[in-house]
């Protein structure tokens, strides 16, 4: 028997020769088994108890089931250690799985709701432009059914207004009204004469006309000559400002009639505030300030033009007058180009003569036709504001001071027309 145990190797021999790796080290590698390799751990553990158990019996008297029992201990352990561990990389796992999948979930939904978006974008881009071609399509309907009449038609049959050169006449107003613009602060700078004196003078100038029968031209060319003289002359005094009226309405009458007054029958008109000589001078300072130059197109001229363009009655051309005529004593109108002026007083005349009052709340933009547009060279957008304001002038009119325009046209009967409640609808 001795020999026999004699016989076994001694553990540290099995250590020394690698049959058996040290405990030790076992151990720790045991710590990072994962479960998949745990059932083999487990067999080489039983081996190793075996030995471990045969060591104790032979170091010491100790019970082969207490060993065991020791050693499964020790095993369980481990085990439970590996076991925790790999249930906590599983439960970390799951965890950032969940978060994944929220997070690519959340991400879908927002591009889902953005290609909604997309495609609600184009589909409503897609109707904008099927509506905007119809509307398109109508108006070009619209237009080919009440296209503009050239010029050439409208006085073909007329051989007095030369209709070969009726475009280029009107070429050349159109050029010489740009170049001979009235600034909306022409007054500023003078020191004793203001817009109410402005207005005053204007008033009274009318009177005169009325006084004399002169044709429209001699008023309107008188204000243009006044308004352009004030323009350039800052210094004007308030005791001549009436010499300069008068002056500028005789150079007007010169220049537009054959026959004017005379220069005697105009100063007793200023209760002969005035000799001949000054207003000789003053004659002969306008005309060199203005560099002789007294061709600056006339409202009127645009609006005969437009008055026949429209085929429109006499009533209209009255009305259209009387609206011009408001206009030039209102300083606040002299910087309109007189072919916006005359455009706005038709357009206000048409619709005060054609609409019915009962059923007049705005202006009524088909009266301005693609042929009035085509030669009148403004849209309904252009001419609309000044209408408005010249519909208040006329509104006005009546309680105004200054009364030489109203008087003039009350007895007329267009004046049946312009109720003040009436222009309040426009």
């Amino acid at each position: 028997m001795k020999k026999a145990a004699d016989a076994r190797i001694p553990l540290n021999s099995l250590e020394n020769s690698d049959i058996c790796p040290p405990l030790a080290e076992e151990e720790s590698s045991q710590s990072k088994l994962s479960m998949a390799k745990f059932q083999d751990a487990w067999n080489t553990l039983k081996v190793r108890t075996a030995d471990f158990i045969w060591w104790k019996q032979a170091a010491a008297p100790v019970t082969t089931n207490q060993a065991i029992t020791n050693v499964e201990a020790v095993a369980m352990s481990v085990a439970d250690v590996n076991i925790t561990q790999a249930n906590d990389l599983q439960r970390n796992a799951a965890d950032n799985v969940t978060l994944k999948i929220n997070q690519a979930k959340a991400l879908t939904d927002e591009i889902n709701k953005d290609r909604t978006m997309a495609q609600e974008t184009v589909m409503e881009s897609k109707r904008f432009v099927a509506d905007s071609m119809l509307k398109l399509q109508n108006k070009e309907h619209e237009l080919e059914a009440t296209a503009a009449t050239p010029a050439a038609e409208i006085d073909e049959e007329d051989f007095l207004f030369v209709s070969v050169y009726a475009s280029d006449i009107y070429d050349y107003l159109f050029k010489l009204e740009s170049e001979q613009p009235i600034d909306k602060n022409h007054l500023k700078g003078q020191k004793e004469i203001d817009a109410t004196w402005r207005s005053i003078l204007v008033d009274w100038i009318n009177e005169i006309h009325l006084h004399f029968h002169m044709n429209d031209e001699v008023f309107q060319l008188t204000v243009a000559i006044i308004d352009r003289y004030l323009q350039i002359v800052k210094d004007t005094q308030l005791s001549q400002f009436q010499l300069v009226g008068v002056t500028a309405f005789f150079v007007a009458a010169k220049y537009e009639i054959s026959y004017p007054p005379s220069v005697s029958n105009l100063l007793q008109l200023t209760d002969e505030s005035y000799t001949e000589s000054l207003m000789r001078q003053m004659e002969l300072k306008i005309l060199k300030i203005l560099d002789y130059n007294l061709s600056r197109p006339l409202p009127v001229h645009f609006l005969k033009r437009l008055i026949k363009v429209a085929e429109a009655e006499a009533i209209d051309y009255a009305m259209s007058k009387y609206f011009i005529e408001l206009t030039m004593v209102e300083t606040d109108m002299t910087h309109y180009k007189p072919s916006e002026i005359a455009a706005a007083s038709l357009f206000l005349a048409m619709n005060l003569l054609k609409v019915k009052r009962e059923s007049s709340k705005g202006f009524e933009n088909s009266y301005w036709t693609p042929t009035l547009q085509q030669h009148s060279r403004y849209g309904i957008a252009d001419i609309q504001p000044i209408a408005r304001k010249i519909a208040k002038i006329a509104r006005n009119a009546q309680t105004n001071p200054l009364k030489a325009v109203y008087n003039k046209y009350k007895s007329r009967k267009l004046l049946e027309f312009l109720f003040p409640i009436y222009l309040m609808n426009l």
